[in-house]
């Protein structure tokens, strides 16, 4: 059985661009899995989620290639269960994946806790 690297984004999954650049630094073999932070999210429910300032916003894209702002902490907010929904789903962390720790600590991006 293939190894599972999961990936959170911020906006929505499928990106099969983050997907390929993972997969090319991932060991032969791994399945890549991408989960959103705003995945399942409605219209209506991203539209709520508008960024209060400029310093609670972050520039994403959705399913479907559109491109949009959004609250950062919104994305905090939803980013653990996006990460116990991979967990789940049997991924590992890059903690795992010495080859790729290059890209950066485990558990660390650019959105810093809010």
């Amino acid at each position: 059985m293939a190894n599972t690297l999961g990936v959170a984004t911020i906006g929505q999954a499928p990106r099969e661009d983050i997907r390929a650049l993972v997969a090319a630094e991932a060991p032969a073999g791994t399945r890549v899995l991408l989960r959103g932070c705003l995945d399942a999210l409605s219209e209506a429910e991203l539209a709520a989620r508008a960024p209060i300032d400029g310093d609670d916003t972050l520039y994403t894209r959705l399913k479907g290639e559109r491109d949009i702002k959004i609250s950062k902490q919104a994305v905090v907010a939803r980013a653990g269960e996006t990460v116990a929904a991979l967990r789940r789903d049997g991924a590992a962390c890059r903690r795992c994946w010495p080859s790729l720790r290059r890209l950066g600590p485990c558990g660390s991006s650019s959105i810093d806790p809010v």
